[in-house]
């Protein structure tokens, strides 16, 4: 293949160029100082420097050196040799960090064990990279330890307990560490139901380290936040940036969750200059900020882990005006922390925000499927080139040896590059968007997960013989998915199901919801079809234990029984909503037609924009008095600040056919439907469609006295908002969108003659009632059987 040439990079973008360094950005040789060997620095340069604040707890740089060093030399003295996995685990505090460092101190390789994770998670985590022994920062024994030569150490004074009686006299000196030593193992999610182990080195940590402290000009002045988990590799960022720049590193208490109320005053009361988060999390923070609150001394938010949207940016900033830049970075850990950064514009781009170019000596290229360099805007794999990536996974099976592969177009057999699985373009500034995975692994969260170790974990259940995870998304909102088979003469329960996995794997790797199949869907070439699962049956959850989630009376369950049949789940909760089980306007119908018939009350299908569960159904058949509010405006998502969009309605009058496009258009945009007079059977229809576009436009203006307009209509819809164009320009208002779906235009002949469209309307009601049967068949023999 022929060997590109500098020149031949650029020609793709800047960011393509090779990682000889730019002589602007030019890092000199101490910048790439170690970790351990610049702490010891600042150690001896300022002891008095405050290094780490917690509460009303202070710690300096001397102290936390001499820490370090002490539980150094001990783990030295007990025979631990350079290169050994040293296990850390506890609460955020000063004994953590400064056994972090003692680790690093001692040439050992530091293995951070979050004691949150399950213990069988922890244990795997042990093995898999055979720690010679567990730092536990505690006061207190634990039963989890005893499977491993332990150390106990205070979290307060960083003390190792029993230290006088067990360690003589002489302590050995600290070995000299070389750049690529590995330094670090952390754990992401495997395919094989094994968390892969990736192995960090330090000369990897110290690059990252050494561009963010210049870039962003952190210094003593500087007091940064740690609020990351102690699983995931930018837990090191959090820590180290703070300690190698003279800064103030800030933790909060151990104990303390990340929530709004807390975290965010926790901000102002530290005065935190620079931050790391996800955005998820942001998200939640904004949700519940307290009133009033600024975080004015903050400078810099860095944003990892997941797609930054405008949409975020924007609200971050309309909430915090006061605060200062963000910034996006980007980065697996196979990498080493974030290989690409984006300082956000003022007025963010639109959708997603690029990842933008790469650290120095760094190369971000998007390869095609037969590794060709892709050109502007084409979309391929983003695959990185740095010597500052890790060394890659423990343990390494020949699938995961295939991430690191030497460089096409380079004779270097050392010139490796890491092949992500993201797919990315260059855009036309050379900066680098994201378009997701190229494979099956996700981010929920900010949290990589391989649904194949879910999978894996739900098949090792005795009960379980296949599964599938999936992601399902709505409303912006990824769930986690598993579709079962059970086992012969087993029966999944969902609850139970729940609880194991929880002991096995995160939080965030337990599916939102459990579907029970007699068999998974395959295509013709025998692979699972995942288009053909079912809709996920949120429903089916049995963990609450809220009393408002059960029956009351009679009525409420004969609710349950019609949505049951309807819907084709098995188990209901009052407070489920519809459409969140899978509802959508075609059953609504039939759905409300069985309410009639049981109840007698008819209800308008509008009613479920309003009342979508039972128990708000049930307190409207309740009312003996209450009417059905046939109003022809109807509010399917008022909220919003641009002007609305009206739907009329087809010939059905049915307007829940619109939900889901109305959510599809965004939070800020309302939406009204109008729907027909006359369905209740006691008001007089329009005669014609010019009486309803006129009777339509008089609602409308109820809410909207003036234009511009937005109207859109399906079918029948179409005519009607059509009819209701004219008639407003006539009246001098403007229309700015007239949206017709599927509609005839004034003298305009029907697509199909009369004969074949009514062979297609018979073929279409037979297969229609075909179906319905055959869903149906499966129950009614039980069901006979029951009532026998």
């Amino acid at each position: 293949k022929p060997k590109l040439s500098i020149d031949s990079y650029s020609l793709v973008n800047e960011a393509a160029k090779s990682y000889v360094p730019d002589p602007s950005k030019a890092l000199s040789a101490s910048d790439y100082e170690l970790v351990p060997h610049i702490l010891h620095d600042w150690g001896k340069r300022t002891p008095q420097q405050i290094a780490i604040r917690q509460g009303t707890n202070r710690w300096t740089y001397g102290e936390l050196n001499e820490k370090a060093t002490a539980i150094a030399r001990y783990l030295l003295s007990q025979g631990i040799k350079p290169g050994n996995a040293i296990a850390v685990s506890g609460p955020r505090s000063f004994g953590l960090l400064a056994s972090i460092l003692g680790v690093l101190r001692a040439g050992g390789i530091l293995v951070l064990v979050d004691p949150k994770l399950p213990a069988q998670r922890r244990q795997v985590m042990l093995e898999e990279s055979k720690a010679a022994r567990l730092l536990w920062i505690s006061s207190e024994a634990d039963a989890w330890t005893q499977t491993i030569p332990t150390e106990q150490i205070d979290p307060n004074t960083a003390e190792i307990k029993d230290f006088q009686n067990r360690v003589g006299v002489e302590l050995p000196d600290l070995p000299t560490i070389q750049p690529d030593a590995p330094a670090y193992i952390f754990f992401t999610s495997g395919t094989t139901g094994v968390p892969k182990g990736v192995l960090g080195c330090h000369k990897g940590l110290a690059h990252f380290l050494s561009w963010q402290r210049q870039t962003f000009e952190i210094s003593t002045a500087d007091r940064i936040a740690q609020l990351t988990a102690l699983s995931f590799d930018v837990v090191l960022r959090d820590i180290f940036l703070p300690l190698t720049s003279g800064a103030t590193l800030c933790l909060p208490a151990p104990e303390a969750d990340l929530a709004a109320s807390q975290v965010l005053p926790w901000l102002v009361q530290e005065q935190i200059t620079v931050l790391h988060t996800v955005p998820t999390l942001a998200k939640t923070w904004l949700m519940n900020r307290p009133e009033g609150l600024q975080l004015t001394h903050l400078q810099w938010v860095f944003f990892a882990g997941e797609p930054l949207s405008n949409q975020l940016v924007n609200r971050w900033r309309k909430s915090f005006s006061a605060a200062g830049k963000l910034v996006n970075l980007y980065g697996p850990t196979e990498t080493t922390l974030a290989k690409c950064y984006y300082q956000i514009l003022a007025e963010p781009v639109e959708g997603i925000q690029p990842v933008g170019n790469t650290l120095p000596e760094t190369q971000a290229l998007i390869f095609s499927r037969s590794n060709q360099l892709c050109g502007l805007g084409e979309v391929g794999e983003i695959v990185i080139r740095t010597p500052f990536r890790t060394l890659g996974y423990i343990n390494a099976d020949e699938k995961q040896r295939q991430h690191f592969r030497p460089n096409p177009y380079s004779e270097d057999a050392n010139d490796i590059l890491y092949y992500t699985g993201d797919l990315g373009r260059y855009r036309l500034d050379g900066s680098i968007e994201i378009l997701g995975r190229a494979d099956r692994q996700v981010k929920i969260r900010g949290i990589r997960i391989e649904l194949g170790e879910i999978e894996a974990k739900l098949v090792g259940h005795s009960t379980i013989r296949e599964a599938i995870v999936t992601v399902h998304e709505e409303n912006r909102t990824k769930r986690l998915v598993a579709y079962v088979v059970p086992q012969p003469q087993h029966t999944i329960q969902r609850k139970e199901l729940r609880q194991s996995l929880r002991q096995q794997l995160p939080e965030a790797m337990v599916p939102s919801a459990f579907i029970s199949l007699e068999a998974l869907p395959l295509t013709p070439n025998g692979k699972v079809d995942r288009r053909a699962l079912p809709v996920p049956d949120y429903g089916s959850n049995l963990d609450s234990t809220d009393e408002s989630d059960t029956t009351v009376d009679e009525l409420e369950l004969q609710l349950v029984q019609i949505w049951q049949r309807v819907l084709d789940i098995p188990s209901i909760q009052v407070t489920d909503d519809f459409f969140d089980l899978g509802g959508h306007s075609l059953l609504a119908v039939e759905l409300f037609a069985e309410i009639e018939h049981t109840f007698g009350k008819k209800l308008p299908l509008a009613t479920l924009f309003q009342a979508s569960t039972i128990k708000e159904i049930a307190q409207i058949i309740r009312q003996n008095d209450w009417l059905a509010p046939w109003e022809s405006l109807v509010a399917i998502k008022p909220t919003g600040t641009k002007p609305p969009l009206f739907y009329l309605h087809g010939g059905g009058g049915n307007l829940l056919i619109y939900r889901d496009l109305a959510l599809a258009l965004g939070d800020d945009q309302p939406v009204y439907g109008l729907q027909p007079r006359g369905l209740d059977g006691k008001l007089q229809p329009s005669n014609s469609i010019y009486e309803m576009a006129e009777f339509y436009i008089s609602q409308i203006r109820k809410i909207q006295p003036q234009g511009p307009y937005y109207l859109a209509g399906l079918s029948t819809g179409g005519t009607i908002a059509w009819e209701m164009a004219q008639q407003l320009k006539k009246q001098g208002e403007s229309v700015d969108l007239l949206a017709l779906f599927d509609t005839s235009g004034p003298g305009s002949t029907e697509l199909l003659p009369l004969p074949p469209r009514t062979v297609s309307i018979l073929t279409w009601f037979g297969t229609d009632t075909i179906q319905r049967i055959l869903r149906k068949s499966g129950k009614l023999l039980p069901d006979l059987k029951q009532q026998k």
